[in-house]
C-alpha cells in the first residue's frame, strides 16, 4: 500500500503535467516487472511440483499446461500492474484537479 501512496504523492507534484498518464505508465512498467518476477521465480516457488490443470484439461501434455499456466500468470501480472496504475492515476488526477481549483479560487479573491 505504501508504494502506491508514494506513486500518488510523486505524481501530484507540480512538475508532473499529466498525473493520470504518468501513473498508468508506472503501473504498466510495474506489471511487466511483476510478470517477469513471476516467471523468474516460477520453479523456486513451486519447488519442483508446478501447478497442473484439472478436470477435463488434466489430460493435456504437461509442457502445454506449463505454457498455459505461465501465460495466465503473465496476463494476470501485467493487468494487475495496469489496474493499479489506472486506479492510482485516477486518485492523483482528482487530487491535482482539486488543487488547481483551490489555486484558481484563492487567486481570484
Amino acid at each position: 500500500m505504501l508504494p502506491l501512496v508514494a506513486w500518488v504523492v510523486v505524481a501530484t507534484r507540480p512538475v508532473v503535467r499529466a498525473p493520470f498518464l504518468a501513473l498508468v505508465a508506472t503501473g504498466a512498467v510495474h506489471g511487466v516487472l511483476l510478470a517477469a518476477t513471476h516467471q523468474l521465480l516460477w520453479t523456486r516457488a513451486f519447488d519442483g511440483a508446478p501447478p497442473r490443470l484439472g478436470d477435463n484439461l488434466a489430460g493435456i501434455d504437461p509442457e502445454l499446461q506449463d505454457v498455459v499456466l505461465r501465460g495466465a500468470a503473465v496476463f494476470s501480472g501485467m493487468h494487475t500492474g495496469l489496474a493499479l496504475g489506472v486506479l492510482t492515476g485516477a486518485v492523483a488526477w482528482a487530487i491535482v484537479r482539486r488543487q488547481r481549483r483551490a489555486a484558481v479560487q484563492s487567486s481570484s479573491r
